[in-house]
């Protein structure tokens, strides 16, 4: 638990066991960033830059877990509604208001499972931290949806 209990499970893929290692970032001017989706601090990293940089909440959505998506995306495949929740009081300032940076303050992994208290600076100087809890899926998930392009989990 972190300050306010704020908690987005994300989910890791199983890119190495799958022979996928690397999975494209897309973003708005349509450069594609390399993110090794087996590691967690990039999916982070991913995910926070997409919020506080660009106010988007694409990524977060794309690679959060088929069990969180299922949660607070009305079914999984939701986007409007999950953007609606992250816009909310308790992670708005996950969003950027003209920018900002991120500093992990701590992380541990244990097994499959990944947690970090991340603290979030807005380019005003106003900070906030959250946890992040993540987990990296077992290859048998699969989960092919166009709306999670380009981080499906492919069978294999």
């Amino acid at each position: 638990a972190g300050i306010g209990s704020n908690v987005i499970s994300s989910r890791a893929f199983t890119s190495t066991l799958r022979g996928q290692g690397l999975v494209p970032k897309a973003d708005t001017t349509m450069t594609v960033i390399m993110v090794d989706t087996t590691n967690a601090l990039a999916v982070l990293g991913a995910q926070v830059d997409d919020m506080l940089q660009k106010n988007s909440t694409h990524v977060a959505f794309c690679l959060a877990s088929p069990s969180n998506r299922r949660a607070t995306a009305r079914g999984g495949y939701d986007s409007k509604t999950f953007d609606t929740m992250v816009r909310g009081p308790s992670y708005a300032p996950l969003l950027g208001k003209g920018g900002g940076s991120y500093q992990v303050l701590s992380s541990s992994q244990t097994g499959s499972n990944f947690e970090a208290s991340v603290k979030i600076v807005q380019a005003d100087g106003s900070s906030k931290n959250f946890d992040f809890g993540m987990s990296l899926q077992q290859a048998s998930v699969v989960d092919e949806n166009a709306s999670l392009e380009p981080y499906q989990l492919r069978p294999g």
